[in-house]
């Protein structure tokens, strides 16, 4: 069999992280997936009854690391940040990168083509900040 498409080395793939909220089997789940040549994938459950429509993530910078961290309202309306995964290899220095991408994305999974309304979905406050400053995007 021929295989196409671009072939892939340990030096040239890409290092990724993603993290964003899933609806699986019924369920709300954070998800925070890490690739570094080794797939690292992990799930938090929300509670039942949370909101995941509208939701909050941050990732920032600790030392060498990046903490994910959700950021969710609690019964008093206070925000609570709640730490769902460290990645420990991002910011080391044999897997540092010169540039590193950042960008939001919304899917709806569609196999069997049954969707018949667009996805609709609001990006109320996207923005990324560096040793250069804030760039609001959304």
């Amino acid at each position: 069999s021929k295989c196409s498409g671009l072939l892939r080395t340990e030096a040239t793939a890409p290092l990724y992280v993603k993290a964003g909220i899933e609806n699986v089997a019924g369920m709300t789940l954070s998800t925070v997936l890490a690739n570094n040549g080794e797939l690292d994938f992990s799930t938090t459950p929300l509670t039942k009854g949370e909101d995941a429509s509208a939701f909050t993530l941050e990732v920032v910078k600790y030392d060498y690391r990046l903490l994910v961290l959700l950021v969710m309202k609690g019964a008093d309306g206070q925000e609570e940040k709640i730490p769902v995964r460290v990645i420990y290899w991002c910011l080391k220095e044999d897997s540092r990168r010169e540039n590193m991408w950042v960008g939001v994305y919304a899917a709806r999974p569609d196999a069997a083509g049954e969707a018949t309304e667009a996805l609709d979905v609001d990006i109320i406050n996207f923005e990324v900040e560096d040793e250069h400053g804030t760039v609001q995007l959304a």
